[in-house]
C-alpha cells in the first residue's frame, strides 16, 4: 500500500480531498493524526494511468517522497469540477 500524504489547511479541505478520492471509487485508509491516505498499488496505478491520458505531469521539483502529492486547491479545483459535472447531468437526466 502506497501513502499519500496531504498538508490540508483545515478539517474542510481535508474532507474535500478524501471526497475526491471516494468519487473516483478509490478505497482509502485515512490517518487524521498525521494526514496521510493509504491507497493499494493498483488504485495508484489507476491514478498514474489517468495522469498519463489527462497529460498530467508531476513536477520534478518535489522531492521523491511526495510525487503523487497534490495542492488542496487543485484538489479543491478537481472536486468542484466533477461535481459541477455530476449536477449537470443529473438536471439533463430530470429535463428529459
Amino acid at each position: 500500500m502506497e501513502t499519500i500524504i496531504i498538508t490540508p489547511g483545515n478539517e474542510r479541505q481535508s474532507n474535500l480531498v478524501k471526497l475526491m478520492l471516494k468519487e473516483m471509487r478509490i478505497h482509502f485508509t485515512s490517518h487524521i493524526e498525521d494526514n496521510e491516505i493509504g491507497i493499494s498499488d493498483a488504485e495508484m496505478e489507476t491514478i498514474d494511468r489517468l495522469y498519463h491520458i489527462r497529460g498530467i505531469e508531476i513536477s520534478e521539483e518535489v522531492p521523491t517522497d511526495f510525487h503523487r502529492a497534490i495542492s488542496v486547491d487543485e484538489a479543491k479545483g478537481r472536486v468542484q469540477k466533477g461535481l459541477r459535472k455530476i449536477f449537470k447531468e443529473k438536471r439533463e437526466g430530470e429535463n428529459i
